[in-house]
């Protein structure tokens, strides 16, 4: 399913053209948000992001506990993740709301 929503730009401000506000396909975007969000940083679902950057940061964190961290946070958003795994680019995902 293509989930549609107001996009943001590279900078995370909201995309506009030709003064109006662009709505797109944002799956993507959407997983970027939640690797990028710490749990507690959307105030009305406290238990959604991933804490990637804080889980990747932490030297004695395997690999494993980062992508099942990471896959648990994407769940309860509503992705149905059929790939997810650390490669040397970032991550590797494939998945669908």
């Amino acid at each position: 399913m293509q989930v549609f929503d107001i996009l943001l730009d590279d900078d995370f401000d909201l995309k506009i053209k030709n003064g109006d506000l662009v709505i797109g396909e944002s799956t993507s975007q959407h997983v970027l948000l939640l690797l990028a969000s710490e749990q507690g940083s959307w105030r009305r679902a406290p238990f959604v992001g991933a804490n990637f950057s804080k889980n990747i940061n932490t030297n004695n964190l395997s690999t494993t506990s980062v992508i099942a961290d990471t896959k648990k946070a994407l769940e309860i958003d509503g992705v149905r993740v059929s790939k997810l795994e650390i490669v040397p680019q970032g991550i590797a995902f494939e998945g669908e709301y």
